[in-house]
């Protein structure tokens, strides 16, 4: 599926919401929940229009050895349509620190150690039969509001400089793989203008 047209379903998803009701309360933002189950929505709209739909999707989705609860990742999409067989393979971040860059690193190891053991995990362990025929892609949702009263200089540069996020210096100091991932962003303005400084950012790359 083409995620540039997702990306920007996403984006007037989210501003559609946000236009008919403004959830957040004071400086608090949005909880990272958001940001998934509106790109699923989003999935869900543009393949029910291209594909005629025929998706499994889990939040919190288990994975690696034992019952550790926090080794799970915030959504997969398993789309089985026929010429669309593709996996997603999903967390979310908001961006609101530098420390938070760390945790995206560590949500880009998370992903790319599912899918290097994508035959354990779905076929082996959940019988998922055929999962070789399905094309895997890694999905990192973010979000950073820059908020007049409350913009560091860290978010202001985060926003501006999107389109390169996963070429800053502390992934490559970090060791994570992020060459290839491709960052889509989305500023998210509503008539009452209360999200001028939102933004969204999808960062996307197949896994291979």
């Amino acid at each position: 599926m083409n995620i540039t047209d997702v990306a920007n379903k996403y984006a007037e998803v989210y501003g559609k919401v946000l236009d008919g009701f403004y959830p957040s309360k004071r400086s608090i933002g949005f909880t990272e929940k958001n940001l998934t189950a509106n790109f699923i929505e989003a999935y869900r709209e543009i393949n029910r229009e291209q594909n005629g739909g025929d998706l499994h999707v889990w939040y919190e989705f288990p994975f690696g050895e034992g019952n550790d609860s926090r080794n799970h990742l915030d959504a997969i999409i398993i789309n089985k349509t026929a010429g669309s067989k593709e996996i997603l393979l999903i967390e979310s971040k908001r961006i609101n620190a530098k420390y938070k860059v760390e945790e995206v690193a560590k949500d880009v190891g998370r992903i790319i150690g599912v899918f290097e053991r994508r035959e354990k995990e779905f076929a082996e362990e959940r019988g998922f039969a055929g999962v070789s025929e399905y094309t895997f892609y890694g999905v990192i949702l973010m979000d950073v509001w820059n908020e007049k009263e409350h913009c560091s200089r860290f978010k202001k540069e985060v926003a501006e400089t999107a389109n390169v996020f996963f070429s800053r210096d502390e992934f490559r100091s970090l060791s994570t793989e992020t060459e290839g991932i491709k960052t889509l962003k989305h500023r998210i303005k509503t008539e009452a203008d209360k999200t001028s400084d939102y933004y969204i950012l999808t960062g996307i790359w197949q896994l291979k």
